[in-house]
């Protein structure tokens, strides 16, 4: 399923994000997220389906920045945006492969999260078990990410063993 490129292309990349750059945050935690989803299968799902990217409590910047995965494409699937907010929350989420928030304090989520959910989170609280992917700025400015194994097989997905390779520490 993952070619060995993919994995070199990956770490590229997310080498790039995670460099002290001029890109905004908000730039870089979408980077981040579009390669988290192109090494993630949701079995569930099917070729050619949408991959539904929920993103919660997103300011101006942060739309600007997730606007452009908007269409693109990750693992044969086309990539929808959305944004949740409290009155579409409990409509929405269970539509929703990934859900990024980008503050733990913006938008509450209920647990356990429905079934094909992966949760991405920027500074999340750690104790949090239904944080897939923990993404967090590094004292030198870098922005690193550690995976929960069981938040994962909860959620139902596999994590591609080149996502796990580059994830700082597994959360268990």
């Amino acid at each position: 399923m993952f070619r060995w490129w993919d994995g070199m292309w990956l770490a590229l990349a997310l080498s790039l994000a995670a460099a002290p750059t001029r890109a905004s945050e908000a730039s870089l935690e979408a980077a981040f997220v579009y390669n988290f989803i192109k090494f993630i299968d949701w079995p569930t799902a099917t070729t050619h389906q949408r991959v539904h990217l929920c993103v919660t409590g997103a300011d101006a910047k942060m739309r600007d920045a997730f606007d452009l995965l908007q269409g693109k494409p990750a693992q044969q699937r086309i990539i929808d945006v959305e944004y949740l907010t409290p009155a579409t929350l409990a409509a929405r989420l269970p539509t929703c492969h990934m859900v990024f928030q980008p503050s733990v304090e913006n938008l509450p989520l209920p647990h356990p999260l429905p079934l094909g959910v992966v949760l991405v989170a920027h500074n999340p609280s750690p104790n949090d078990p239904a944080i897939s992917i923990a993404l967090r700025r590094t004292s030198q400015g870098r922005l690193e990410f550690s995976i929960s194994l069981k938040a994962t097989s909860d959620a139902g997905v596999i994590v591609s063993s080149q996502l796990l390779k580059l994830a700082v520490n597994n959360r268990e």
